[in-house]
This record gives structure tokens, sequence and C-alpha cells, in this order.
């Protein structure tokens, strides 16, 4: 079985890497939300990856609880190198202000990037980013993120 589950993509096919975590609480946007983008992306036949770290041990559970769609796998503590490939082939990648968003820019992905409100004019990755922020971060609507993520899959 390969990264994406039982079958490669189709030509054509959406890819998208989620990565939910940082370094800092204070910079996580909610693990629901996440996982909800998730399951509407795979109820419009949007496969992907949920990428986590160590950082995002203390998410784990909200995870395994939540079943993600069998379109969508949980890649956990990948190598670097590995990760970067991923990014590299993905149509587009959504995470919080970390070091994993700032690799998926410098890539070269669309990126949708969920920044604390005083920390995105400072941190925002160079790129073909697109910066969503809120004071805090939680703040960030839910519909403004899918807005978002619609807007850099088409």
């Amino acid at each position: 079985m390969g990264l994406l589950g039982k079958r490669a993509l189709k030509e054509g096919e959406k890819f998208v890497v989620v990565h939910p975590g940082s370094g800092s609480r204070g910079k996580c946007w909610p693990i629901r939300n996440f996982i909800e983008i998730i399951i509407q992306l795979s109820q419009k036949g949007i496969r992907g990856v949920l990428v986590t770290g160590m950082a995002e041990e203390r998410m784990e559970s909200f995870i395994e609880k939540a079943q993600l769609p069998e379109d969508w796998t949980w890649l956990r503590n990948p190598p670097l190198l590995r990760l970067a490939g991923l990014l590299q082939s993905a149509d587009l990648y959504l995470g919080n202000d970390s070091g994993v968003t700032h690799l998926a820019a410098a890539c070269g992905r669309k990126v949708v990037a969920l920044f604390r409100e005083d920390l995105v004019d400072k941190w925002k990755p160079f790129g073909r980013v697109s910066a969503l922020s809120g004071k805090p971060i939680s703040e960030i609507k839910f519909e403004a993120v899918w807005e978002a993520v619609g807007v850099r899959l088409s």
C-alpha cells in the first residue's frame, strides 16, 4: 500500500497536505477544524495526507477518534526529505505558522497559512501563500479557510 492508500493518484486528481501543528499551542487553529476541512475535501473527491510530528503528539488521541476518511492517510514524524518530497507533489498545503508551512512555500506549493494576527506580517512565508489571521488564531472562521482552500485548488 502506498502513501495515499490503496491506489495511486489518477491524472488530474487533486492532492492536499495538511499539517495541523506548530511549536506553540497559541499558534494552532483548532484540530477539529482541520479534520472538518479534510472531511469536506474527501467528500469532493480530493485525497491527501495529514502530517504530524512530535509537536503534535497532544493531538493524536483526537485524530485517532476522528477517523480520517479512507482516501486520506495520516503520516507521523516523516523524515525531512520524505516530507519535502510529499510537499513537492501536493497541489495545496494547509497549515499553521510552522517550519513545515515555510518548507511548503519554499517547495513552490500553493499554501493556505493560518497565523496569529500579531505574527503574520513578520513570519508569513514568501511564495504562493494565502495567509489568514486572527487574534487569537482560533477566531479565524472555518468558512474563510474553506473558501481560501477552494480558491487555491481551483
